[in-house]
């Protein structure tokens, strides 16, 4: 028998730990690797549910938004109200986006569908939507399949690539339907909040000169001087210190050295990212010629690429040769020369690097294609967005365009999944300099041209988009008050009971009163906030779209084992027999 002195120690020590067991993964999950040491945000769930689509509502004042079209180039920021799946965010900032896109609307006659950004704390640093503080929402000027972007976020979050959250909106402007958007989690403090946690490090969006930018976004080390890295440090998303800066530069030195890699560059990640873009063959990119729409991030002294902008996936950049883009070899990372993009070049070097990244690569092709996950995705999209694109009043493309668009995207991906495991089981050369050309995919059904073109096309659908535009146009219906002036001001916007909007819209988003607004759409195609389905979704679509939070699952798995722990032990010394003394 246990002498009881001793059982009564082991029980209370066994207890002890158990509690404190339970105290860290409630409260530093982390420490455990249960869980990102990120921050959980309302809006991941709320606003980012891809089964559903979110529900927008631009109320703006006719002045307000025809003074916003006639300056497009400026970019500048106006006030407006957003109502956001039923709930108003008052005097929030909305800006015009883009680059090439956004000169290609300007420069047109047939359409004013526009790119935005809606950011929420612009006027009122304290407000969010329900924590995000900005909204950016593509208008898919070069997508005809209107998923080249969704796809690819949803392929690289499959990868474990630190994404944006991502999902399809509903856009009105004063309740009429303006049309449907992709709808994108910008990469500012909300995300880094919510990726890296409140001690999160710098981020910056590289450009080049011939994008208004600098020099340094080749991640190319020059010299030590901070000067030489405008490209960078022009582009900072955060308020990077001078210290922070030097730590890209020592990082980027290191990388052209070839030192210490581990130490400076976040490994794993980087090479997720890489197999992640070589199967989507974006060249508008660091894997371009352009070197930008990425993301720098870093954090202690450690580098990382956070993926940006992929309305030209697919080999749609310059129209390129379908057979071209989908055998691309995938050690022909980059288009041009590979020692001029040291952040693959410098990992890929080296053998054990390299072989993980292949690792990646067998790992995409074999789960998320070769499995059915793939054709899961495409059919869930197909039931999540096919009316709206067929309703959509400004759409670039025609609803017949569009479903061609669809199944050439569809088949253009099986076709780079094939060449890929060809290429990885060794029937097929790693570079094009080594293929055969009797061993490439054949891809003589494939036009890259059908899945999207910039600006769009066809008479039909310019009318329709000039009727769309000349309706929204047509006065407000007289239940909505706009604010007028780009400064917010509480006398324009819609009050309760004398109180300015600020008092009733919450830090979180919540909001205490909600006006009976009366022009919001309610679709026919959908019940319920959110866009969601009628009857319910498909069977198996949550399960393919979500995919559950892993990390809260086993959270609360492991806090359940640490309370039976802790019952057991009580009920063992309870019933145990023991020996007095």
């Amino acid at each position: 028998m246990i002498k009881k002195k001793w059982l009564d120690i082991v029980a209370v020590i066994g207890m002890i730990l158990s509690l404190m067991f339970t105290i860290i993964l409630t409260y530093f999950p982390y420490v455990f690797a249960l869980e990102p040491k990120g921050v959980y945000m309302k809006y991941e769930t709320e606003l980012f549910n891809k089964s559903q689509i979110m529900e927008i509502d631009i109320l703006m004042s006719d002045k307000d938004w025809e003074d916003m079209l006639a300056n497009a180039l400026e970019e500048e920021y106006y006030c407006c109200d957003v109502v956001v799946n039923g709930i108003t965010y008052y005097n929030v900032g909305i800006r015009l986006k883009g680059n090439t896109s956004l000169s290609q609307v300007a420069s047109s006659n047939t359409t004013d569908r526009y790119s935005f950004k809606l950011e929420f704390d612009h006027y009122d640093s304290t407000q969010t939507c329900m924590g995000l503080d900005k909204l950016v929402l593509n208008n898919m000027i070069s997508d005809a399949t209107y998923r080249k972007e969704y796809l690819s976020y949803d392929i690289m979050e499959y990868l474990g690539v630190e994404t944006s959250l991502f999902s399809y909106a509903d856009v009105s402007r004063n309740g009429e339907t303006w049309g449907l958007y992709f709808a994108l989690e910008a990469m500012e403090e909300s995300y880094a909040e919510r990726v890296f946690g409140t001690g999160y490090g710098e981020l910056y969006k590289p450009e080049t000169i011939g994008m208004s930018g600098g020099s340094g976004s080749d991640l190319s080390y020059i010299d030590n001087e901070i000067d030489s890295y405008s490209g960078i440090f022009d582009a900072a998303v955060l308020k990077p210190s001078k210290e922070d800066k030097k730590k890209v530069i020592e990082a980027l030195e290191n990388l052209e050295k070839g030192t210490n890699l581990e130490q400076y560059i976040d490994i794993d990640a980087m090479l997720r990212y890489i197999a992640s873009n070589t199967f989507l063959v974006n060249d508008d990119s660091y894997f371009g010629t352009m070197l930008h729409n990425y993301y720098l991030y870093e954090e202690d002294g450690k580098l990382s690429m956070l993926p940006w902008d992929y309305n030209l996936a697919f080999g749609g950049f310059q129209g390129q040769n379908a057979s071209t883009v989908i055998n691309r070899g995938i050690d022909d990372v980059v288009s041009g020369n590979l020692e001029e993009r040291p952040m693959v070049a410098k990992l890929l070097a080296v053998e054990e690097y390299k072989e993980q990244y292949y690792a990646y690569l067998e790992e995409l092709i074999s789960g998320y294609f070769e499995s059915g996950h793939f054709e899961e995705v495409m059919e869930n999209l197909d039931y999540l967005i096919d009316s709206y694109v067929k309703e959509d009043p400004t759409a670039f493309y025609t609803y017949e365009e569009y479903m061609n668009a669809k199944d050439m995207l569809k088949q253009f991906c099986q076709k780079r999944a094939e060449s890929i495991r060809k290429q990885l089981d060794g029937t097929l050369g790693k570079t094009a300099a080594t293929q055969v050309s009797e061993a490439k995919v054949e891809t003589s059904a494939i036009n890259i041209s059908v899945m999207g073109s910039q600006g769009g096309r066809g008479e039909e659908n310019r009318e329709k988009m000039a009727e769309a535009m000349g309706k929204v146009q047509e006065e407000n219906n007289g239940n909505v008050k706009l604010s007028s002036d780009v400064e917010p001001s509480f006398e324009d916007s819609p009050s309760f009971n004398g109180m300015p909007p600020f008092g009733n819209v919450q830090p979180n988003g919540e909001m205490e009163n909600n006006p009976d607004w009366g022009n919001i759409r309610d679709s026919d195609r959908m019940q319920g906030g959110g866009g969601r389905f009628p009857g319910g979704a498909p069977e198996g679509f949550a399960e393919t779209f979500q995919g559950g939070n892993n990390s809260q699952n086993s959270i609360w798995a492991w806090l359940a084992i640490s309370v039976f722990v802790m019952g057991a032990g009580l009920l063992f010394v309870k019933l145990y027999p023991r020996s007095r003394y």
